[in-house]
């Protein structure tokens, strides 16, 4: 696509915002959506910011004198007595919360976000006479099956570190983070590690003559060594000509930590460069890396999970389910207006109960007014209610929701996803193909391996299936990602809030199971990249070789707020196919810490027919 007129006044406009955005004085935050080659800017003037509250708790006790600090900025704050606090912050502020013997945590700060109740966990120290069940020290086995799926391991030597666990400095880089226009290994050291310089040096022991990585706190530069390189293993004094795309983890350990491991000839310290060649354990029989994921002896019990059902409700909605006339239901809501008609959650709950249980259209269609009118600048409660008029089939509607909460949310992935899907879902498949397309081009995920997990995941999975189902309706069907179609059973679950804690567990046809966790604890890099991108979703592909049915469960942990948390779930099966069927659920979640038993699914409905004939 040709880039619109006017183009290099735009650009020139993004330099200036940019330059500005930099200066800590100024009170314009800037956020920049790249689109079709033309740079696209929305600027919000925040003159104040918002006021955020909430308390501080060990798990169970308050944490007084817990430090509140805004990442970058002089701003902070401290619990009280009681473990309460507030403070004002800008959306995307970091809010750090500290305290000494617990674990820090990082929270990105939202548009909507208010009120963050945290839990701060207490650092577990490791002692060769104790042992913590959770953290004990991993054997070379489980860090050789974990190497591919974990970010923060390398490959040494002397075996496998941890860059979380090592006790000494080790900063781990995935290669996917390195910017493949750096040129060498020296420009990437140098782009990526602090504290290091480069120059023009000759090895007395060879002779070879160039650039080489020093460390900074080097006392006397004219008699100091540079670092030395383990590359899968084999050790090299001159940076080696390795392709930059090559790289598959990168770290760097100071001159102290090295000697003890390498000797006298690693005191400038080491850099250990994990290539894609690299040996890694793999699956049996395959040339594929060991799915950590993947199920093994793990089996699953039916008294390990209940049936869903919406317990610890309000009050209203308690009344509404034991109401047994329309009449009555209507009586009950217009009481209970009086007390709850400011909160936003009093509507969504009514709308889910009169749309499930009575299908009234003057009421239902009423509440659904009234939401957009009164709470038409929260973009969470408009996602919910996009939520509830999908499953209600008002793709209309949705639609136009959606279009709300683009206009709330121009720079959150999740925006132009959900804006996409429904223009899909309505039959207007360019303007789908167009606001897919551009996520994709604003991340550039054409360009790059495609992404297993997440938004960029789902744009892509999505994106596809609507070039190879529709091209032939389309405008311009050119082919923004050469990815392949994905077929099977499809499982997409969204959440409203994105501070929401849970675990789904997937148990397949032969009772074993995986879990996957949305914590903080357990996920942190995960739920960052959340918060950067703007989005609170996650697809799942059931093994196409378990034809069977699939028992789909969720253990809800709460968020950090006082706020309830809604869930969509919608179940392909036959994805991408002439014989796909789709399947939406809503769950209302609140009761915590009880494994609950959601929906089932049969894996393949269509080969296991076929396997019976």
């Amino acid at each position: 696509m040709k880039p619109s007129k006017g183009f290099q006044t735009e650009k020139e406009l993004l330099k200036v915002l940019l330059m500005q955005s930099r200066n800590r004085n100024c009170m314009a935050r800037v956020w920049v959506i790249f689109i079709f080659g033309v740079f696209q800017t929305t600027v919000y003037a925040q003159n104040a910011g918002q006021l955020i509250k909430g308390r501080v708790t060990d798990g169970v006790d308050p944490l007084p004198r817990v430090n509140i600090t805004i990442e970058g900025a002089d701003t902070g704050t401290q619990t009280d007595a009681l473990g309460n606090y507030s403070i004002l912050a800008y959306p995307r502020d970091v809010l750090v919360f500290s305290h000494v013997g617990m674990k820090s945590v990082e929270i990105i700060v939202e548009d909507v976000t208010s009120v963050l109740n945290i839990e701060l966990m207490p650092v577990i120290q490791e002692l060769d006479e104790v042992v913590v069940e959770k953290r004990r020290k991993k054997t070379r086995e489980e860090l050789e099956l974990e190497y591919a799926s974990n970010k923060r391991l390398v490959k040494s030597t002397f075996g496998i570190l941890d860059g979380e666990r090592s006790g000494f400095s080790l900063r781990v880089i995935d290669g996917s983070e390195i910017n493949l226009v750096a040129g060498s290994i020296v420009n990437v050291i140098q782009m990526e590690f602090p504290g290091v310089r480069t120059q023009n040096w000759t090895n007395p022991r060879t002779g070879t003559s160039g650039p080489a990585i020093f460390l900074n706190r080097t006392a006397s530069f004219g008699n100091a060594k540079p670092v030395i390189y383990d590359v899968d293993g084999v050790i090299f004094e001159d940076a080696p000509p390795i392709p930059i795309d090559n790289i598959k983890r990168i770290a760097l350990i100071s001159g102290v930590s090295g000697t003890t491991r390498y000797g006298a000839i690693a005191s400038g310290g080491v850099v250990i460069i994990n290539t894609n060649q690299g040996i890694y354990v793999r699956e049996p029989g395959t040339d594929k890396p060991y799915d950590m994921a993947k199920l093994r002896n793990n089996f699953f019990e039916e008294s390990n999970a209940k049936e869903y059902k919406r317990d610890a409700l309000p009050k209203y909605l308690e009344e509404l389910l034991a109401s047994n006339t329309f009449e009555e239901a209507k009586s009950i809501f217009e009481n209970h207006r009086k007390v709850y008609g400011g909160s936003p959650y009093f509507y969504l709950d009514a709308f889910s109960y009169f749309l499930d249980v009575w299908q009234n259209k003057e009421v239902t269609w009423e509440i659904n007014d009234h939401i957009r009118t009164s709470f038409g600048d929260n973009a969470l409660i408009l996602k919910t209610l996009a939520y509830l008029l999908g499953k209600a089939g008002r793709g209309d509607l949705t639609l136009e929701v959606y279009l709300q909460v683009f206009k709330l949310r121009p720079a959150y992935g999740q925006s132009y996803r959900d804006l996409a899907n429904a223009y899909s879902e309505m039959g207007d498949y360019n303007n789908a193909l167009k606001f897919y397309a551009r996520y994709v081009e604003s991340r550039k995920l054409s360009e790059t391996t495609a992404p297993s997990m997440g938004i960029d995941s789902i744009v892509l999975t999505e994106l596809n299936q609507l070039l190879k189902k529709r091209s032939t309706e389309l405008e311009e069907a050119h082919i923004l990602s050469n990815e392949n179609a994905i077929y099977g059973t499809r499982l997409l679950f969204e959440w409203s809030n994105s501070e929401a804690e849970f675990k789904i567990q997937f148990v397949n046809p032969q009772k074993q199971y995986f879990i996957w966790n949305h914590t903080l604890e357990e996920n942190h890099d995960r739920i960052k990249d959340e918060k950067i991108k703007g989005y609170s979703s996650e697809q799942f592909f059931m093994d196409e070789n378990l034809i069977g049915n699939w028992q789909v469960n969720l253990e809800y942990l709460g968020n950090k707020s006082f706020d309830p948390t809604y869930m969509k779930a919608t179940v392909w099966t036959n994805y991408g196919t002439s014989f796909e069927d789709k399947k939406l659920y809503f769950f209302r979640l609140s009761e915590q810490n009880v494994n609950q038993k959601i929906f089932s699914v049969t894996n393949n409905p269509m080969l296991e027919s076929a396997s019976k004939r």
